[in-house]
């Protein structure tokens, strides 16, 4: 597939390079000035061209967004090997930046806006809490865990099943990031996992009950 894009790479460049000295060549041939409209369209769709081409090369080659440590590489992973669409194959960590990754049902998804405040409570150093803010709300729903951590089987709170390798989630969750304000250095240098106490909005006794019945209401009576 790269080698195909490289070729298409390559025949828009050039492509790209005759039509523009074609373009150049009409200001001082009639003849050919009189296709110089034909020629300027012809570069454009070149360049159209050319520009799709370079965005699908970009997908077998990426950038890193920043500088950082690479961790959990796969080791099955070697040159030739098939890997799914978004399927993780390592972890980028930046040394000087924390994230805080958790995963709300619908209900609790509603009441979560971005800026938010919330305190995460490591399950193994208790006697450090980080402040934490909202800084991002994923809107479709996780159908990949990414992070076995977080999984039933590995003693987290996501129930998932295995499905070629992958963590399917077995009911749908959401998925926010969250920033801290400062990390303890004791907490440094390692990947911890805990409970994220999230100040949201408030909810009335009840409501999710009402919510649950009245879409069960709706089913019931879709017949």
């Amino acid at each position: 597939q790269s080698t195909e894009i490289e070729l298409r790479l390559q025949k828009s460049q050039a492509r790209i390079e005759k039509l523009q000295a074609q373009s150049s060549a009409a200001l001082f041939d009639q003849q050919q000035r009189q296709n110089l409209t034909v020629i300027q369209q012809e570069l454009s769709s070149a360049e159209a061209e050319l520009q799709s081409a370079q965005t699908e090369a970009s997908r077998y080659a990426p950038i890193a967004p920043f500088s950082g440590n690479l961790y959990d590489v796969n080791p099955e992973l070697h040159v030739g090997s098939w890997i799914s669409n978004k399927e993780r194959i390592a972890l980028l960590v930046k040394p000087d930046q924390w994230i805080v990754e958790a995963y709300l049902d619908e209900d609790a998804m509603r009441r979560v806006k971005l800026g938010d405040k919330a305190i995460f409570f490591s399950e193994i150093d208790s006697a450090h809490n980080v402040r934490l803010r909202v800084s991002r709300i994923e809107k479709d729903a996780s159908r990949v865990l990414s992070s076995g951590l977080l999984s039933s089987q590995a003693g987290g709170s996501v129930l998932v099943r295995d499905s070629h390798g992958q963590l399917i989630p077995e009911f749908a969750v959401y998925k926010i990031s969250l920033e801290p304000d400062q990390v303890p250095s004791s907490l440094s240098e390692h990947s911890w996992r805990g409970k994220v106490l999230i100040h949201g909005e408030w909810e009335a006794p009840g409501s999710r009950f009402i919510r649950s019945s009245l879409a069960l209401l709706s089913r019931e009576a879709g017949f």
